[in-house]
């Protein structure tokens, strides 16, 4: 009897075929999935770090400076602090970085933010502390506060005004020195540094209002040794109102 041909099974070669299609295949759909996986992770950091950037320059935009995120929760800018980011803000204020953390950890987009100036202010530095200057008139005006209920309050008049830009800034040259990175830790030397630092015509001292838990203010021998017009500024007031206008 003759064998029937047609019922012989594969070949080695043939299955060995087969096993690596079907392994191609397989590594193609792994990819596949997992660049969907990564792609969806990007994009809800992304979001998570957009809803985030939002929040800070909204708060820098109505108290002149960013903050942490348990911060932006109280104030109601953000509902709950990220599980995804955290934050850390410099000291004055004036920047703050991402970390991812979480389910966004080793995801690339971490990134510091500095708050961009007003037209016509330039940063510097008085006595170890960040400062601006506003202005290129002949008289010389120092605006600073001391304690960390003043420091806000300082913050936001000084914002309002290099914003505001009035006329009568033609006749001086404002600097606002930001002790902030201080606190309730400034030491009466430390703000009496900033005259012989800056030569001002005048300091202005920034007041609470009675809200700060330590107010450190200039003795009137130090006014007195350096000939400048003393000025304390109530919360209460408009900038330099009753100060210089």
């Amino acid at each position: 009897m003759r064998r029937n041909t047609d019922d012989r099974g594969f070949t080695l070669v043939e299955l060995l075929i087969v096993i690596v299609i079907l392994g191609l295949l397989a590594t193609i759909t792994v990819f596949a999935v997992r660049g969907i996986t990564d792609r969806g992770k990007q994009n809800a950091c992304a979001n998570d770090l957009k809803i985030l950037r939002t929040a800070e320059e909204a708060r820098d935009a109505r108290a002149g400076l960013y903050t942490d995120e348990a911060t932006l929760v109280s104030e109601g800018m953000i509902h709950e602090a990220s599980a995804m980011h955290d934050i850390t803000v410099s000291p004055d204020g004036e920047s703050y970085s991402f970390v991812n953390v979480g389910t966004c950890a080793g995801v690339a987009g971490p990134s510091t933010v500095v708050a961009a100036l007003p037209p016509g202010v330039t940063a510097l530095t008085v006595a170890g502390f960040s400062a601006q200057s506003f202005g290129s008139g002949p008289l010389k005006v120092v605006y600073t506060s001391a304690g960390s209920a003043a420091g806000p309050v300082a913050a936001a008049k000084w914002s309002a005004l290099v914003t505001s830009n009035p006329a009568w800034i033609t006749g001086y040259t404002l600097v606002w020195v930001d002790t902030r990175s201080a606190a309730d830790a400034i030491t009466q030397l430390q703000l009496e540094a900033l005259i012989p630092a800056t030569s001002p015509w005048m300091l202005i001292n920034q007041y609470s209002a009675g809200m700060m838990p330590i107010e450190v203010t200039l003795p009137a021998a130090a006014w007195a040794l350096y000939g400048i017009p003393k000025c304390n500024l109530v919360e209460a007031m408009d900038m330099f109102n009753g100060c210089i206008t």
